[in-house]
């Protein structure tokens, strides 16, 4: 195995580079959306003000430095993919349909767990001065805060992946759509839209996922709770869930079902 400095250099490059464009492809997907199907003045807006420009700059200039770090765990990654000590498989059929299914949902989960944990962490004064200030800058985040993290952030947020993968056999297309979901639901909760269905807090089958109001209020009140990615349950299970979380997001549901449409209830 060739780790010559232009082989590793050459590398990097080029996982950043796909690391940035699923970023910015991402972003402007949420932004299309919320560009066709939600005006200003909708109830799905939860931001009273725009942000400046100041603020989207920020968030964009530490972004690009997630990326770049992230980007060093996908090499990693990648070398530890040809030196056979990462467990990422091609052929789905080695482990079968099951474990393809079942590895996938290990690694959300995983991943759930650990931002839970490593988010309380964070939020301990010494941690929160340090590092986490920097992402709770943004008190009203847009899509370019779901990357913007302090370094020694980034490093932890990104290590779970390179954990899981050389611990745990894993199919290519598995890690792809863990990445891909990962993404979206990440910049979806930074969006400042509410883009899930007005139904789905409290629901029997959908209630234990977070919405983007979950982690809204957690950028607007961080001394309250909701420290949790997907799902509610650890946030429930350990008493950090905002208090006046369910009161508020009731409140919501009903100023969005009073402002819809039969069109705007169909799409959102």
């Amino acid at each position: 195995m060739d780790f010559s400095l232009d082989i590793v250099i050459s590398a990097f490059v080029e996982i950043f580079a796909v690391e940035t464009i699923r970023y910015m492809v991402v972003a402007a997907l949420i932004l299309g959306v919320i560009s066709l199907f939600i005006t200003a003045k909708s109830p799905r807006n939860l931001h009273a003000d725009p942000p400046t420009r100041e603020q989207k700059w920020r968030e964009f200039r530490y972004s690009m430095l997630t990326c770049a770090i992230f980007a060093l765990n996908g090499l990693y990654i990648f070398f530890g993919i040809e030196g056979g000590w990462v467990k990422i498989y091609d052929d789905p059929a080695d482990y079968g349909a099951l474990y393809w299914v079942i590895s996938f949902v290990a690694l959300v989960l995983a991943h759930d767990a650990w931002f839970y944990w490593t988010h309380r962490l964070l939020h301990m004064p010494w941690m929160f001065r340090r590092v986490h200030h920097l992402h709770h800058k943004s008190q009203q985040p847009t899509v370019w805060a779901a990357y913007a993290f302090a370094p020694f952030e980034a490093f932890i947020n990104g290590t779970l992946v390179p954990i899981f993968v050389t611990l745990v056999p894993i199919n290519g297309w598995a890690v792809f759509l863990f990445l891909a979901h990962m993404m979206l639901r990440n910049v979806m909760g930074h969006s400042g839209y509410e883009l899930f269905p007005r139904y789905m807090p409290g629901n029997r089958l959908f209630g234990f996922f977070t919405n983007v109001y979950h982690h809204d209020l957690h950028h607007r009140d961080i001394e309250r709770g909701n420290y949790g990615l997907y799902f509610v349950w650890w946030d429930r299970l350990m008493g950090t869930e905002h208090p006046d979380y369910t009161d508020l997001v009731n409140n919501q549901r009903q100023a969005r079902q009073a402002s819809a449409t039969p069109s705007n209830q169909q799409s959102l």
